[in-house]
């Protein structure tokens, strides 16, 4: 049972009556057709049609999840291409948006700048796979995002939704202050606003257009074990592989 329907496997079924089933990517519906014609059989719903609800194997695009790293991570000691790991942050519940509690998330370092004179350090993270409980790999597209509620929308589960859906805005670490390291945002251009924490350009590019206070030094980017970091997904994740 699901959202009080019964699922039924229904390509075995039809296709064992002798009928044909289609999906329908476009519309989301499936066709069951006998001798070329469309199937009168009743499944519900008055026998309408009814689009396919998604999948609670599915992580929708854009969910943000919160994890805590494995690993310690730096802008001047970690270099491209070192791999990491951070496990799923549950704070209630055994599973995230429908990903079971356990789940480690592995990815690697885009690019590492050391600090250099006025220009901080710069750290940026990409993440490809997810590790179940269960001992599943499922591969999927991730990358750095904030948890600041200006950033995140919380839907009826309590999981995070990502409010900025542009795959154009990469944020990274850039070394300011004494925490951590700023979250920025590289544009394409744009005014630079530490309050927004926006940067225009480039990596290490325009880093001395910071309207910054002066106690606000550049510094390396330092994230320590434990870390709480955001990763928003840029595509539909299918934790069930077929």
């Amino acid at each position: 049972m699901k959202n009080g329907a019964t699922l039924v496997p229904l390509r075995f079924l039809s296709e064992s009556l002798g009928a044909n089933v289609d999906w329908s990517r476009e519309t989301r519906m499936v066709a069951i057709t006998t001798n070329g014609a469309p199937g009168d059989a009743s499944y519900g719903n008055g026998g309408r049609a009814q689009p396919m609800q998604p999948s609670a194997d599915t992580v929708e695009a854009y969910t943000v999840i919160p994890i805590l790293l494995n690993n310690t991570l730096s802008s001047d000691e970690s270099r491209r291409g070192d791999k990491f790991s951070a496990k799923i942050d549950v704070s209630s519940g055994r599973y995230y948006g429908g990903i079971p509690e356990g789940t480690i998330i592995e990815g690697r370092v885009l690019e590492a700048r050391p600090k250099r004179n006025s220009e901080p350090g710069v750290l940026d993270l990409g993440f490809d796979r997810m590790r179940l409980p269960d001992g599943r790999s499922i591969p999927f597209q991730g990358s750095l995002y904030s948890l600041d509620d200006n950033n995140v929308t919380r839907d009826e589960d309590g999981t995070l939704i990502a409010k900025n859906k542009s795959k154009d805005n990469r944020i990274v670490y850039a070394g300011y202050g004494a925490g951590a390291g700023l979250l920025v945002g590289l544009l394409s251009g744009g005014k630079v606003k530490l309050e927004n924490v926006l940067i225009g350009g480039v990596l290490g590019a325009l880093v001395g257009q910071f309207e910054k206070p002066k106690a606000n030094q550049p510094s390396n980017v330092v994230l320590k074990q434990g870390s709480k970091l955001g990763v928003r997904l840029d595509q539909d994740v299918a934790l069930v592989q077929r």
